[in-house]
């Protein structure tokens, strides 16, 4: 990867993961979540607010619904639950994929554009 651009994304992408993780705990307020739904929903907001031609979706309901099943079909297999998918979407190579049960953050992990928008379309008939 000599492409300073690539590598440029691909950095921002892992930042953003990483930043995530290691700000869930400080961040959290109720001590059953390292980090609550609405503190999830306020993080994508602003970090969505940062980049231009960003986007930050919530899904809930019946998509969220749909979105898990594909989810869950992917490998390796899960049987994750979903009130709530955050898809965050920076312009960098991956979505950030967020998954809230019961007002937690259960899972939180990058997928790549094209891996995202085959789910998205598998689920919902909607492309990215």
């Amino acid at each position: 990867m000599n492409d300073p651009l690539r590598r440029g994304a691909l950095t921002r992408a892992l930042a953003l993961v990483a930043f995530a993780f290691a700000a869930a705990p400080a961040l959290a307020a109720d001590p059953a979540c390292e980090s609550t739904y609405g503190q999830a929903v306020a993080a994508g907001q602003q970090a969505a607010a940062r980049h231009a031609n960003s986007s930050f979706v919530d899904y809930a309901g019946a998509d969220a619904g749909s979105l898990i099943r594909e989810i869950n079909a992917e490998d390796p297999r899960t049987d994750w639950t979903a009130d709530y998918i955050l898809a965050l979407d920076i312009g960098a190579p991956y979505v950030l994929v967020t998954i809230v049960a019961d007002g937690c953050v259960a899972h939180t992990a990058p997928a790549t554009r094209a891996e995202w928008r085959a789910i998205l379309e598998r689920a919902l008939g909607a492309p990215l």
